[in-house]
């Protein structure tokens, strides 16, 4: 909903250190004056929110979590810090990137990040992954890189059409991932007709299942007249087989199971 679309945006902003004024100017790099209009009119709407919002804090002499990650930059001292490791690094965002660049210079510190680019799923809250193949020299400074390049996760059939589709996001590293599981995988394309029929085949064998989605179950409802599986369809098959649970696409990384239905990719 709106409430939704302003408060990722305000995150957007404020963990990348956005300014409103350049966000003016590139509405005009929006292809499409109709694209230009609605683009205008939401950054309108949202300058008043924001205002409103930034003025309710130093009222209340309060910081978000967005603000506590850039002001403790001025915070940063030196505390002896030889090391610094960092997990997950594919997600770090701009106000993020500038923090752990502080903390490394003010200690002389040692940096350390482990992260894969091709499992970057929170551009959506301020992630850029630019920051971990294009710029990190642009942060840190000079660096050098170890590749791990194989996955114990799935067969060279998944693995194949999975490199293929992420490879075609030209802000992803180019690189050949080798599959060191000995079950190949299979993947199969069904009609939504035959979801029920299908899954039950599976489910039967008391197998884990995972359905899987971009959206919370309960998004699902308005699309009960729409070529969508529904949220009706989806509990009645989760209710009905105790090994069978949906999960979105985002809450899934990192998990496992024996089969994957990956459902309502369009909406």
């Amino acid at each position: 909903n709106f409430n939704s679309l302003i408060a990722q945006f305000l995150r957007h902003v404020k963990l990348n250190e956005l300014n409103l004024d350049d966000i003016k100017k590139k509405v005009f790099t929006i292809n499409q004056p109709i694209n230009q209009n609605r683009a205008a009119l939401f950054i309108e709407i949202f300058e008043r929110v924001y205002n409103l919002y930034e003025s309710n804090l130093k009222k209340q002499n309060a910081v978000d979590y967005e603000d506590m990650i850039t002001l403790s930059r001025k915070k940063i001292i030196n505390e002896n810090y030889k090391y610094i490791l960092v997990d997950e690094f594919q997600d770090i965002s701009k106000a993020r990137a500038r923090l752990l660049k502080q903390i490394k210079e003010e200690n002389n510190s040692k940096l350390y990040c482990v992260g894969d680019d091709w499992q970057a799923i929170y551009g959506f809250i301020g992630g850029d992954i630019n920051i971990f193949t294009k710029n990190f020299s642009k942060y840190f400074g000079f660096f050098e890189s170890q590749a791990i390049d194989v996955t114990f996760r799935y067969g060279e059939n998944i693995n194949k059409v999975t490199s293929t589709f992420i490879k075609k996001n030209p802000d992803q590293l180019g690189k050949k991932v080798e599959s060191l599981v000995e079950d190949k995988g299979e993947i199969y394309i069904y009609d939504k007709i035959n979801f029920e029929e299908v899954i039950s085949k599976y489910a039967n064998t008391k197998s884990k299942i995972y359905i899987l989605g971009r959206h919370n179950i309960q998004n699902y409802k308005k699309f009960e007249q729409g070529n969508a599986i529904t949220k009706k369809r989806i509990n009645n098959i989760t209710n009905k087989f105790k090994n069978i649970e949906y999960k979105t696409i985002h809450s899934a990384k990192g998990l496992e199971a024996d089969h994957i239905f990956i459902i309502n990719l369009f909406v």
